[in-house]
């Protein structure tokens, strides 16, 4: 069965939308420390990390059974016991994610409506939360009107931001390997579409053509996107002196993107630049919440078997799983943002890198007949593997 072109363009923007979350934020911070030639040049090798065991993923999916989930080809490939640690690191990055979103909520929107953290952070459960119980259509439309509102934002924000670029910002820096190794893990999470691959590989009646294409467009349309948005802010925002980076770097993992959008607003010192700024800022967290909350809810449904009880009662209990931990979290750690996301790379990194480094092995034991040749080389997956590894072991130790 063919794909139509229709149903193709809007799995690349699914894949887009997926990616562009509200990672893109923290990304300047990172860049800025780096210096933007070797951030660029780091996030560009994570990109093509990403991006090709993504392709890895869309293989073992296409060796399952059409609706297999990461579960299911861990479990066929690698037994109970590669089971049980996809479900463990699927069940962390989906709280890591969610807990650093509800952080970043609470610093955005605080700074435009100038309330309390906690109460913001409350409220912004009560009310999207709220979309997750009612269903997935509810949330389907409201995130399909926000992710339009959001990308067109973002353009904006770029072209406007262009003009007051200063370039002397954009010049390398001199710093410690400590600092681009902290950043590798909040990059890989800035390039994560692996968890939509299975329904996604459904939807485009398994051609393996079109879901590469549709991966490879997908990916790289959000790296333009990072290395605009990061020209935009790095060049906007000095290094040194007030309303600059340097009052960042001092908070350290305490950070959070209303830091950000201070010293941007500081920096334009124009109310219109600096509305959709703040605009993209706020959905992009909003977005991302709902995506990851929805795919949270009904994970915790099925992986406790919550089905069995009562209407009412599901979603009470599933409710208070889902959005009362991480909000407890939040509430005990309200800038726990840069933190979470260094959390949701260790997750995504064993998940989505290592683990499918091992499923791919054991196809090749068994004889398998890759769909995607040119994935299939095993320099690559050796580079794979000591990458991720590498990635994870910082993350750990640092």
């Amino acid at each position: 069965m063919s794909v139509s072109i229709n149903r193709q363009i809007g799995s690349i923007f699914v894949v887009i939308g997926t990616e562009v979350g509200a990672g893109i934020l923290a990304l300047p911070i990172f860049i800025a420390r780096m210096g933007f030639p070797l951030g660029v040049l780091t996030m560009l090798l994570i990109w093509a990390l990403m991006t090709y065991t993504a392709l890895l993923i869309c293989e073992i999916n296409l060796a399952m059974n059409d609706g297999c989930s990461f579960a299911g080809m861990a479990k066929n490939l690698l037994g109970v016991p590669g089971q049980v640690i996809v479900w463990i690191s699927f069940l962390l990055l989906l709280y890591t994610i969610i807990i650093a979103y509800i952080s970043a909520a609470g610093s955005t929107f605080s700074v435009n409506l100038h309330l309390n953290s906690h109460i913001i952070s409350l409220c912004f459960v009560i009310l999207f939360g709220s979309l997750v119980v009612i269903g997935i259509t509810a949330v389907d439309w409201v995130t399909r009107l926000l992710l339009s509102i959001k990308l067109i934002s973002l353009l904006f924000v770029c072209i406007i931001l262009i003009p007051h670029i200063h370039l002397a910002f954009l010049k390398p820096s001199f710093l410690s390997s400590t600092i681009i190794l902290s950043a590798l893990p909040v990059f890989v999470t800035g390039f994560t579409s692996h968890l939509i691959i299975p329904p996604l590989r459904t939807y485009l009646h398994s051609d393996v053509k079109v879901i590469s294409r549709v991966i490879l467009i997908g990916s790289t349309i959000p790296l333009f996107l990072y290395i605009i948005w990061i020209i935009g802010v790095v060049g906007v925002i000095p290094h040194g002196g007030s309303n600059s980076f340097s009052m960042i770097f001092i908070k350290g993992s305490s950070t959070n993107v209303g830091d950000i959008l201070n010293l941007m607003k500081a920096n334009l010192n124009n109310n219109l630049f600096y509305f959709p700024i703040s605009l993209f800022s706020n959905i992009s967290v909003t977005t991302s919440f709902l995506g990851v909350a929805l795919a949270l809810y009904y994970f915790i449904i099925d992986g406790f078997k919550l089905n069995r009880l009562k209407p009412h009662n599901k979603n009470i209990i599933t409710s208070g799983i889902t959005f009362v931990i991480p909000l407890l979290i939040v509430w005990l750690y309200p800038n726990i943002f840069i933190t979470a996301l260094g959390y949701v790379g260790l997750c995504c990194t064993v998940l989505l890198v290592i683990m499918p480094y091992f499923m791919i092995k054991k196809l090749q034991r068994l004889n398998h007949q890759f769909k995607i040749k040119y994935i299939n080389n095993n320099i690559a997956l050796y580079i794979t593997l000591f990458m991720g590894i590498g990635i994870a072991l910082i993350q750990i130790f640092k």
